[in-house]
């Protein structure tokens, strides 16, 4: 049979169409998973911080200060109050918090009528986050468009999310993640409570998934020889820096070498693309101590420029001192299972429907169930099954830590919530993307994470 003059044409006119599309496809292979997910992002995240213009009751209004004044290169001391611009922002947005504010007013506000008599109870944090973030804001806010720094903080956390989220598709290559998966396991975390929080608010909790994300690349491409050991050690430095609880990124980073060494050390050059233990050995030692030394580095440049101020009597350090640590403090149920899996979290008022709540639970036991059989059913010389147990063991370990953390530096304890583990997010991501091989597992997936994001979206419109 022969082809018709018509149809020779018409597939030489699909040809240079078909021809551009795949050198596009060759020179940018992540484009078009990018540009999927980067819609959807911005369409949700849009509508957050469109709908959910109140004060998150996650000490945002201190958060909100350190941005305006970060913003201006000032370094807050712990001694000081909150400022007027600050105060401003936070009196006229309000709270759905039960703490009531002082309405909004023209004139001056008295700080000691807001929550903690006004102290800011964010000074001690790391400032890269505030910086980078208050600066970009300041200089977005004199284009057309939202006056509010606070406003553009919260779209800027948008950008930290898809930096994140850029992380995350060049780690899927090396579990070989097709496309939709991958997608499905983005939207899974993106839309939880936690996360979609978190991105929407100001707060260096909006930091975490990229730096969990960029932490996670960095030790996956050292064991495949595609990256050197300095970048490791940069990169963890980096995600601790921005804040101290996205060392759990880093965590699981280690207990994934871990896993990797003791599979080289039984089987050796049986596992693909494994290294020899040693190597597993002397690289986690340099993740953790860059983490550490990067989180030492602050409260020691803390310390140094801060003013010497009695604190013990401020309102932020009373509620939360103790004088010792008891058993159940650091090893109860409330703190090794507390953030396993880190997808619930506070849920405002709009987005209270019965369909998000729902689906949210869901997306819980789905990404537990995911987990755990990650590491169950392949042996673990497989990466995902490594990378399976070592972000359970990191989520179950790490916040026992954290509470020893905290009482060791400054006599306090706190419980450890879900938002201080989202670091952990990138690597549920592409446990959940990766797990599900059939058809039915797929739509299992799909149908939770685009229920959850649907009913999110649908919520907040």
């Amino acid at each position: 049979m022969t082809a018709t003059d018509e149809q020779i044409a018409e597939t030489a006119e699909r040809s240079p169409v078909r021809s551009l599309r795949e050198r596009l496809d060759r020179r940018f292979p992540r484009a078009g998973t990018m540009l999927i997910l980067g819609v959807l992002i911005v369409i949700l995240n849009g509508l957050h911080v469109h709908s959910y213009s109140v004060i998150s009751p996650f000490d945002e209004n201190f958060h909100i200060d350190r941005l305006i004044r970060s913003s201006r290169f000032e370094f807050v001391q712990p001694d000081d109050q909150t400022s007027q611009e600050s105060l401003d922002e936070v009196a006229c947005r309000g709270t759905d918090d039960v703490a009531p504010w002082p309405p909004c007013t023209k004139g001056r506000y008295d700080p000691k009528e807001f929550s903690y008599k006004g102290w800011n109870a964010a000074s001690g944090n790391p400032p890269y986050y505030y910086v980078a973030t208050g600066v970009t804001a300041r200089v977005l806010r004199a284009l057309p468009g939202p006056h509010s720094i606070v406003t553009w903080g919260r779209i800027l956390g948008s950008l930290w999310l898809l930096i994140g989220v850029y992380f995350v598709v060049r780690v899927a290559e090396y579990f070989s993640v097709r496309r939709l998966p991958l997608v499905l396991g983005v939207l899974l975390v993106v839309a939880s409570p936690s996360l979609l929080h978190a991105s929407n608010t100001i707060n260096t909790d909006a930091s975490a998934f990229a730096a969990g994300a960029a932490v996670l690349l960095a030790g996956l491409a050292w064991e495949r020889s595609r990256a050197p050991l300095w970048l490791l050690a940069v990169t963890a430095a980096a995600c601790a820096s921005l804040d101290n609880t996205n060392a759990l990124g880093v965590a699981i980073v280690l207990f994934y070498f871990l896993v990797r060494g003791v599979t080289s050390r039984r089987e050796p050059g049986e596992p693909k693309h494994v290294r020899p233990w040693r190597d597993y050995l002397v690289a986690g030692v340099v993740a953790a101590a860059s983490a550490v030394l990067a989180v030492l580095a602050w409260r020691g440049a803390y310390l140094v420029f801060a003013h010497h101020v009695d604190l013990r009597n401020a309102p932020q350090i009373k509620i939360f001192h103790v004088d010792s640590l008891d058993l159940e403090m650091v090893l109860g149920k409330d703190t090794l299972f507390g953030v396993f899996p880190p997808l619930n979290g506070y849920v405002p008022p709009v987005l209270g429907t019965t369909a998000y709540q729902l689906f949210a639970q869901a997306a819980v036991l789905l990404t537990v169930g995911l987990l755990i059989a990650a590491f169950l059913r392949a042996r673990l010389s497989d990466r995902l099954a490594a990378l399976g147990l070592a972000t359970t063991a990191a989520l179950i370990v790490t916040p026992a830590m954290f509470v020893i953390y905290n009482f060791v530096f400054g006599s306090l304890y706190f419980h450890i919530l879900p938002r201080n583990a989202l670091a952990a997010l990138p690597a549920i991501a592409i446990v959940a993307a990766a797990v599900p091989r059939t058809r039915v597992g797929v739509a299992m997936l799909g149908i939770v994470a685009v229920g959850l994001y649907g009913s999110a979206a649908i919520a907040l419109l």
